[in-house]
């Protein structure tokens, strides 16, 4: 819970207040969830940048791998030597996808505290009522 929230939400005390404490209440409160949700919109918004990211980065390795064995320079007798090939061939790809992964994760988690942040407010909001 966020201080300014506990100065709101005061389960063991006086539920009254004066109406001047009350509008300064709401108001604290309607600033609490304005940010919560300002940060969830953006942390969504990373995290659909991200996706985009990897996904350009695995097509890109993916094509670059394709055109490799067509060309005959990614060759093996397995998927584990062909692979062993292409990371040779392509290190610079392999370590944008990875980076992009890497992002890619950071982002999800960055959502994931973001939704549990607006969630906080919601039940926060409601003991306020």
């Amino acid at each position: 819970m966020t201080r300014k929230m506990a100065a709101v939400v005061n389960p063991g005390g006086d539920p009254g207040g004066t109406p001047f404490e009350e509008v300064e209440k709401v108001k604290v409160l309607e600033a609490e969830v304005r940010e919560a949700y300002g940060d969830l919109r953006r942390a969504l918004e990373e995290a659909l940048e991200a996706t985009l990211r990897h996904r350009r980065a695995k097509e890109a390795l993916e094509a670059a791998i394709a055109q490799g064995i067509l060309a005959g320079e990614v060759a093996g007798r397995n998927a584990e030597e062909r692979e062993a090939k292409a990371r040779a061939l392509y290190p610079e790809l392999f370590q944008a996808l990875l980076e992009a992964e890497e992002a890619l994760t950071r982002a999800k988690f960055r959502l994931e505290v973001a939704k549990a942040r607006a969630q906080e407010v919601e039940v926060l909001a409601g003991l306020v009522r």
